[in-house]
């Protein structure tokens, strides 16, 4: 993940993605709006915490349906965070576009990661497989936290393959997902 961590605004996204997943972890939900409307105003990036929230709600709709409803309301408000930022009601429209625009450009962070310096990635995704695939009898058992982060890891590790730049953010929830199933 060494290329994500350059200077630039993608190293305040890391470390909003980190507190985040503290955050969730901790069930500190609450905080989850105030993290994203800052995120917004600082990177794009913050989808990727938005899809965290969203796997999340996908956990208690599934297992935890007790914290429905609140999980439900905290992805709306994180979802409604973003447009508190200089762009208002245009920033879902904007952040769609700047996408579209680097995908065109075929800038090389929205490459898919299929060279040589990806190996390290893809050694991760075989991790969490194969640890999966030993523990898939038990994985009711694990607890909630844990369970959002071997969710949070395979839907970020599909979001790897629409472009490299996510690869860092799933080693962020991939590694302590892997250690919770070992």
């Amino acid at each position: 993940t060494a290329p994500g961590w350059a200077v630039r605004p993608q190293v305040f996204s890391m470390a909003l993605f980190t507190l985040m997943l503290h955050l969730i972890v901790r069930d500190r939900m609450a905080w989850l709006p105030v993290v994203c409307l800052v995120w917004a105003n600082v990177h794009a990036v913050v989808v990727l915490g938005l899809i965290v929230v969203g796997v999340v709600v996908f956990e208690a709709l599934v297992w935890s349906r007790a914290r429905l409803a609140r999980d439900g309301t905290v992805l709306s408000l994180c979802l409604l965070a973003p447009m508190v930022s200089p762009l208002g009601w245009h920033y879902w429209p904007r952040i769609i576009s700047a996408v579209a625009i680097s995908r065109e450009l075929d800038l090389q962070e929205y490459r898919v990661p299929f060279e040589l310096v990806d190996l390290p990635f893809w050694m991760m995704v075989a991790a969490i497989c194969i640890a999966t695939f030993l523990r898939r009898h038990s994985l009711n058992a694990l607890s909630r936290s844990d369970r959002i982060l071997l969710l949070s890891s395979g839907v970020l590790g599909l979001a790897c393959l629409g472009a490299a730049r996510n690869i860092a953010f799933f080693a962020l929830v991939a590694a302590p997902a892997v250690a919770a199933l070992l």
